[in-house]
This record gives C-alpha cells, structure tokens and sequence, in this order.
C-alpha cells in the first residue's frame, strides 16, 4: 500500500478532521526561512561559533546573548534608524532589552510570499495543501505562510495569552503558539522567553491534551528528534496517564521529510519516563502524497463555517429531552451571513431555566463583580462548570464558588476538588501583578497601578476593595470590544478580575 492510502486509512478510523502540528521544516521548504541557528547569526554582533560554545550550544540562551549584544547596536547603529523612527513615531513601548531583536526579527520575517517562483514540485504541493480537510493548526513558526494558505478563513491566536482570554472553539482556527512576526513582542526566542512559557504552559498543556484525545494530530515539518516536541509529547503523557495510551493509538503521526528517502510508513515507540507512546512515523522526501491523503477526507461543513455557527450562538437552552433536530447542509455558501439559524427559542435569562452547559468565561467576569449575592449554585459551579471552562483558560475568578461552598485553605487538598482548580488554587497570584500598559483604564490609571503595589507589598488591608470593584464594573465593557487592538487590554482585565475574586473571596 502506498503512503497516500495507508495514511488516508489511519486517519479515516477517527471521526473528526485531524489537527495540523506545523514546524519549521515547512517554512524553510515553501519560504526558504532560515532555520534558527541562522536566524539568530544574521544578528548576531560576534561570530555564530562564539555564541554557541559561550551556551554550550543552547538556542535559548544564545538569543538571550544575541538580543543582550545586540541592544546597544540597534540603539546606536545608523543601519537601525529607521527602525528607531518607526518606534517613535507609532509610540511602540520596548519594554525589553530582547525588543529591539525581535523588532528587528519580525520585519526580516515578514516579508511577501513569492510562490510562483517556486519549483513546479513544490507548487503542487501548496495546491494540494490548500485543500487539506483538517479542523486547525497549531504551528511553533514565527511567519504568515499557514494564514497565507488557507486565505484567513481559519481565526487564528497569537501567544499563550491571546488562547487564554479570547473565546476559541477548538476548530477552524492556527495556534501560534511561539508567536508571530505580527507582533513582534509575541516571538519567544530567548531564554527569558521559553522560561516564560514553561512557567505559563499549564492553559497550553490543558489544551493540548484536549486536542490530542479528541483528534488526529499530524506533525510535520519537525525533526524526529525535536526536543521541543519531545517536552510536549512528555507533558501529554504524564497528564492523561500508562493507562489512557490506547486512546492515543493512529492518533500521533509524524511526517519527517529526507532528501531522496525510499517512502516509508511504520508504527514506532517513543519513551517517556518509562512509559511507551505508539506513533506512526512517515518518512518521505515528497509531501504532494501526504497532502491528497489529507485532502480525501470525509469532507464536514467548512471548518471556518462550523466555528463561525459556533460564534453565533447566544442563549441557547439545554434541556435532557430534545424534540426537534437541527439539519445543516452543506450549501455552497462561503459566509455565514449567507445562511440563516434559529436555534431555540426565546429569551432565557434564569439560570434554571438557561442551564449551567451554556455558562462561558464571561458570564464569571460578570459575576464575581456584581454587587449583588452570587446568583448561581456554589456546587453546580464547582462540579459541573469551572472543570470545563478551565479547559479553556487558567485566569478565571473561582474564589467567589468555594467560599460559598465552604471549601478553605485548610480543607481544599483532602476535598474532593477538580485537578485543574485545585492548580488554580495554588497558583502564584503575584504573576497578575504585572502592570502592563494600563491606559485603557484612563483617569483610574493610577488606582489600579497602587492596588497593585499594594497586594504585591502584601499589604491587603489597605485596598479598598469596594474601589476596585467599582472600576472593574465601570471598564467592563472592554470584553464586549470586538477589536483585535484591544487583545492585550482584554488580558489585564481579566488579571485584575481574578486578583479582586482573590481578594475579595480567597485566602
């Protein structure tokens, strides 16, 4: 059997479209991208060699070294005047001393897109990907190239942050998970910047693990080897457990291009911590097979259509006896304003009546700054609703819940609390005390900016609490903003919601 049949086979046995893992090897394929090393030697003020040996060949902490000698070139440097220029007259705040590598990083990266002067091999096989049935993208690369392919239809989320605080659907959309060169501050590349990660990683690993038990996932364009890989692979094992691997069996498949390899496709073992992960490992130096593998799908609604229905539903009722099914066809239509929906019927705003499964993020901003008493049940919330938002996202307000529950300091370990909460629980509360760019709260600017000193000099008895949630109220209408300016806004918000649940509920 061929590898575009034994592949289309494996992937055929799951009901859902496969998840792309995208590396560098696609890029450097299609765009000619350098690969890190010579990335970070374009910049490099001394020669490649030194930087290596000085970090024993680690690429973290060579980009930290780099954008370390690099600083006061870029300052003082005639060749980066116009790049100063740019900073100034757009009032781009650098607020690292890696800033100005990643400025830079990001305009070398971002560049237009030449296909048609590729070789004709490679122009059928970006043909052919771009019509790949899959349900999204997670990619570690820094370009546009996945946007480009799939003309924007899939949404796509820059950086950890922007997966935590934004609403995502699990389909139809690109995790850029190392950032982009859209956003230059977004690239992590420097030691300081995968410290970061790791630190934060608990919201990505979760969601993760979601993908990787619900989907195929197809890694390509990485090496066998990748180290980064390899952590991601350990961090999936040690959640789900030895005894949960068979659900991962034909789920992990990994593409592996080699100049003038025989194509090949065998089952393979990789070890973690003493417990065997199954993985079906392609090697081939021609990726056109693999993309009509991909292509021959069972073909569902668009994937772009399915997260923009998913979108459009507002206030829907759960009930345990449906009576009437919905049926969506697949029409040629290419928006979803095209098609019209009813789903349910009526307005619904009691919470016995609307049901705790349509609960979102949101709906817990709003009401951890209420005045009002808390107006849904302390155990439905803990049981039923905070384990699956916190698939989702790790900022959320749970303080208001337990106290109602009675659940304390003293008795949370021996109660018998969902995992994700209890890491909730345990989290360093002192990383929400970033203050960031807080012009958005505009004249309450600096009361937020001093209840911040304030918790992180642990002097809690000088906050006044009724202030802070009287600002929160005042500025919350910023999570109904719909504009992409106001990402990182968005994130401080919510930091400053969780901080108030702390205080105001926690211990």
């Amino acid at each position: 059997m061929n590898i575009e049949e034994a592949l289309k086979n494996i992937l055929s046995k799951s009901d859902t479209l496969p998840f792309l893992f995208v590396g560098s090897g696609i890029s450097q394929r299609y765009l000619y991208t350098d690969n890190w090393e010579k990335l970070l030697e374009k910049f490099a003020s001394k020669d490649i060699n030194y930087y290596k040996s000085l970090t024993n060949n680690n690429y973290p902490q060579m980009g930290s070294k780099i954008a370390e000698d690099f600083f006061n070139k870029w300052w003082d440097d005639a060749e980066f005047q116009k790049s100063r220029d740019f900073i100034s007259e757009n009032n781009i705040e650098l607020s690292t001393q890696s800033d100005p590598l990643k400025f830079e990083l990001a305009k070398y990266i971002d560049k237009n897109l030449d296909f048609e002067n590729l070789p004709k091999k490679l122009q059928k096989e970006l043909e052919q990907f771009k019509k790949i049935q899959i349900s999204g993208v997670i990619t570690t690369n820094y370009d546009l190239l996945i946007e480009t392919i799939f003309d924007d239809t899939l949404k796509r989320y820059v950086g950890q942050e922007e997966m935590l605080f934004n609403k995502s659907y699990e389909v139809g959309e690109i995790y850029k998970i190392h950032g982009c060169c859209s956003n230059f501050k977004s690239i992590v590349i420097t030691e300081e910047d995968y410290k970061h990660f790791e630190e934060t990683n608990l919201y990505l690993t979760s969601k993760l693990l979601a993908f990787f038990i619900e989907y195929p996932i197809v890694f390509i364009g990485y090496s066998f080897n990748d180290k980064n890989i390899h952590k991601i692979l350990e961090n999936i094992l040690l959640s789900i457990g030895e005894k949960n691997i068979d659900k991962l069996y034909n789920r992990l498949i990994f593409i592996e291009w080699e100049k003038d390899v025989e194509p090949t496709i065998n089952e393979t073992i990789k070890t973690f911590h003493d417990i065997n992960l199954p993985i079906t490992h392609i090697k081939t130096d021609n990726f056109l097979p693999i993309f009509k593998a991909l292509s021959k799908l069972t073909k569902h609604l668009p994937v772009h259509i399915i997260r923009q229905l998913k979108d459009r539903l507002y206030n829907i009722v759960k009930t345990d006896q449906p009576t009437k099914n919905i049926l969506v066809k697949d029409s040629d239509f290419d928006k979803i304003e095209d098609l019209e929906v009813v789903f349910g019927l009526g307005v619904v705003n009691e919470i016995s009546t609307k049901g705790y499964n349509c609960l979102e993020a949101y709906d817990l901003f709003e009401n951890v700054i209420r005045v009002e008493p808390n107006k849904y049940s302390p155990t439905k919330m803990i049981e039923d609703v905070l384990p699956k938002i916190l698939r989702n996202s790790i900022y959320i307000p749970i303080f208001q819940y337990l106290q109602e529950a009675g659940i304390t300091q003293d008795n949370y370990k021996s109660s018998n609390l969902n995992q994700k909460i209890k890491n909730i629980i345990e989290f360093n509360y002192e990383n929400l005390t970033n203050k960031g760019n807080l012009d958005f709260l505009e004249e309450d600017k600096e009361k937020i900016q001093s209840i911040l000193e304030l918790f992180k000099d642990n002097n809690l008895d000088s906050i006044d609490l009724e202030e802070f949630r009287a600002i929160l109220k005042k500025h919350f209408k910023i999570l109904n903003d719909k504009s992409s300016t106001q990402t990182t806004n968005k994130t401080d918000f919510k930091r400053f919601c969780c901080l108030f649940d702390k205080l105001k509920y926690g211990w």
